[in-house]
């Protein structure tokens, strides 16, 4: 440092050099008192997009706040700060527990502003497969004629799943779980491949073998 005072001295001169300083420190001073007196509380957090079920216990937070804020993370009511990136950007990686997970969270900035809260986010940890029960047919089942050719398959499975038999979409019922579904046989054997999938991913597959003859 005193070689650059040195410098200074040498190529501006006294004078000079006392001005540059007297500016630096008004500098440090009036950023020093804009600090003290920022009563500003930045903008909540922003977080990424979240899936509403997850099949995994590891998870990561991920958002975007003000560049150099502290996070203040509440995760299923324990709190954990993070710090911004340069890019104003941010995350944290938790554990989920079993069933529905809750976070939110608030910005602070240098001068210990706090932002409010932002939006509450839950997501839900399922790592087991839906059930999936097939009424009609029955597998290994035989139909014969043209009035049995189009074969109503019924079963049950979870609220909230999506159901394919051999890709065709069956729409289930969004308060009970039943379906209902009406399916043109071939002549010969029939394979009826089902799979129910869940928010999460989570996956059950069955399948059943019927015979038809005209």
């Amino acid at each position: 440092m005193a070689v650059v005072f040195l410098g200074l001295f040498l190529f501006i001169g006294l004078p000079a050099v006392g001005k540059l300083l007297g500016y630096v420190s008004d500098l440090k001073r009036n950023n020093s008192v804009a600090d003290k007196y920022d009563k500003t509380p930045p903008a909540p957090p922003f977080f990424d997009y979240f899936p509403e079920a997850v099949s995994k216990t590891g998870f990561e937070i991920k958002g975007k706040s003000e560049e150099g804020a502290t996070i203040i993370i509440n995760f299923n009511d324990a709190t954990q700060e993070v710090l911004t990136e340069t890019s104003g950007e941010f995350s944290y990686n938790v554990s989920l527990i079993k069933g529905s997970n809750t976070f939110f969270a608030t910005a602070k900035d240098a001068s210990g502003n706090e932002s409010v809260k932002s939006k509450i986010v839950t997501v839900v940890f399922d790592n087991e497969p839906p059930k999936l029960d097939i009424s009609t047919p029955g597998d290994g089942a035989s139909y014969f004629g043209s009035k049995q050719k189009d074969l109503n398959i019924t079963g049950s499975t979870e609220v909230g799943v999506t159901l394919y038999v051999n890709e065709r979409y069956i729409e289930v019922n969004p308060e009970e779980g039943t379906f209902s579904y009406v399916y043109s046989l071939d002549v010969g054997e029939n394979s009826l491949n089902f799979k129910s999938t869940d928010k999460a991913g989570n996956q059950t597959e069955k399948t059943y073998r019927v015979s038809f003859t005209n």
